[in-house]
């Protein structure tokens, strides 16, 4: 599990830092660091909802914090609802700054509509006044327009929010929940995101089953007018999902940015690296089904359960894994690729590009391999580690180095006080394995070093006198070395 990342957790609407309480220690379990904000006149903000003038006002404490950021921190920002529009802006202005954007059933607005379609989408064709219950709408611009605020009602809270957590977190929210700005002329604004920014980041979308407010169809929409790199799904998860199923929540960023972050970028000459750390990865997700079997047969209605749930875990294994792939491959490189609609076709046409590039690497390899000698400026164990490494990148680029060859290597590019060392093993007739030969050099290693640390200590007592440098036109010879008593010590 990769540690030590910032979170930013950004509230949706009528909500504040508060809602996140759960979550925040998981977190902070692993060692991340995380921040969790009131937006403007939400939680303990002291701002009013009048006195926001606009979206950016609402936004500002999170634009300010990411503003704030070293120049070398990205952070992981997730957006609960309402919040997806936040993070969105966030991602405009600083999309050098963001690791990855996480939309837990929420707005997630693309760069060529303005953010006010989904919104238009979710108010005109998904929501009928009557499901509001005891909420507010407010109308400022008039009733023939969008509303600007709303008030959510104690009932809509109950039956809609916090169906599914308990019931002292439904009181918490009753007394915690404040009037919430809209912000939708502002977001009917055309260009307020773009491909070169927005679209730089990656996004992933988590669907909520059993949310009443944003339905699971709705959600569904929004993945198809934006579609992120990834999406997952909390099974039986309500719309506070943060209170109601906090270590399910909690599993979906981490699981993506510590996986996701040891896969080496493909940039065109590591491709042996990259598929393995891919295969990898991939394996422990449970995501490689579709890497590992062909295709199942298209479901019909006589198909049994067992085909349809194997079906089904396939198409999903084949959809995700295909995103993992091409988010750990660089830009310049991703978009020559073509489409491909299984991931072992779409793999395969990565591997035919690069392992040619790769088998370029053999002589290089080679040439490394057979030259490396051992300077005493690395100990022993990791010279003879750093040359077995480069024996198996060379067997998986199809040049096998049998064991004998790799030990006879190791022996040959020895300094000259190994000397005795090389004798010895010549003379013996059970020759050892490169782990032998490498426990066997340790200790030689560090007998050499005791051995030299023990004879300058023997000089330097017997010297008679220390050696002055010689006057201008006057020789001067060096001291002389008592040798009967190094004769002495040595017996």
């Amino acid at each position: 599990m990769d540690r030590g990342k910032h979170f930013v957790l950004v509230h949706g609407a009528g909500n504040g830092a508060w809602c996140w309480y759960k979550l925040v220690p998981l977190l902070k379990l692993l060692g991340h660091r995380v921040t969790a904000l009131d937006l403007g006149s939400s939680g303990v903000n002291p701002k009013r909802l009048d006195e926001l003038a606009s979206v950016y006002d609402y936004v500002q404490p999170l634009m300010e914090l990411v503003a704030s950021l070293p120049q070398d921190e990205k952070v992981i920002l997730v957006g609960h609802s309402y919040g997806g529009l936040p993070i969105s802006l966030a991602m405009e202005s600083f999309p050098e700054k963001i690791l990855v954007a996480v939309f837990v059933s929420a707005y997630m607005p693309n760069y060529i509509s303005p953010p006010i379609t989904q919104a238009q989408e979710f108010f005109i064709n998904r929501s009928k006044p009557e499901s509001l219950l005891d909420s507010q709408l407010s109308f400022g611009l008039g009733l023939e327009s969008l509303p600007t605020a709303v008030t959510f009602g104690p009932d809509y809270l109950s039956v809609a929010f916090y169906q599914h957590c308990q019931p002292e977190d439904l009181e918490l929210a009753k007394s915690l929940v404040r009037p919430h700005g809209l912000f939708l002329e502002d977001l009917a604004k055309e260009s307020l995101l773009s491909k070169e920014k927005f679209g730089s980041v990656d996004r992933v979308y988590v669907v909520l089953e059993k949310d009443e407010v944003m339905k699971e169809d709705f959600q569904r929409w929004v993945i198809d007018d934006s579609p992120p790199k990834e999406v997952k799904f909390i099974a039986g998860a309500d719309h506070m999902v943060m209170m109601s199923r906090p270590k399910e929540l909690f599993s979906v960023p981490v699981s993506l940015h510590s996986h996701a972050s040891y896969v080496p970028i493909l940039n065109g000459t590591n491709f042996l690296d990259w598929s393995e750390q891919v295969q990898f990865h991939l394996g422990v997700l449970d995501l490689d089904l579709a890497l590992r079997i062909e295709k199942p047969p298209a479901i019909i209605e006589e198909s049994s359960a067992e085909e349809k749930t194997l079906s089904h875990s396939w198409e999903r294994s084949n959809r995700l894994s295909i995103m993992f792939m091409r988010m750990s491959i660089a830009n310049n490189i991703k978009l020559t690729l073509p489409e491909r609609d299984t991931v072992k076709e779409f793999f395969k046409t990565v591997e035919e590009r690069f392992r040619s590039i790769d088998k370029s690497l053999v002589g290089t390899l080679m040439d490394e391999l057979t030259t490396m000698k051992f300077d005493g400026t690395r100990g022993m164990h990791e010279h003879i580690l750093e040359m077995s490494n480069l024996a198996a990148k060379l067997k998986a680029l199809g040049m096998n180095v049998d064991e004998s060859f790799l030990v006879q290597f190791i022996l040959n590019f020895l300094p000259l006080q190994y000397g005795l060392f090389q004798i010895h093993y010549n003379t013996i007739k059970n020759k050892w394995n490169v782990n032998e030969l490498a426990s066997m050099l340790v200790q030689e290693e560090t007998r050499l070093k005791q051995q030299g640390h023990h004879l300058i200590h023997l000089i330097s007592k017997g010297a008679s006198k220390k050696w002055k440098k010689p006057k201008k036109g006057k020789m001067v010879e060096p001291p002389k070395i008592n040798k009967a008593s190094l004769r002495n010590k040595d017996s």
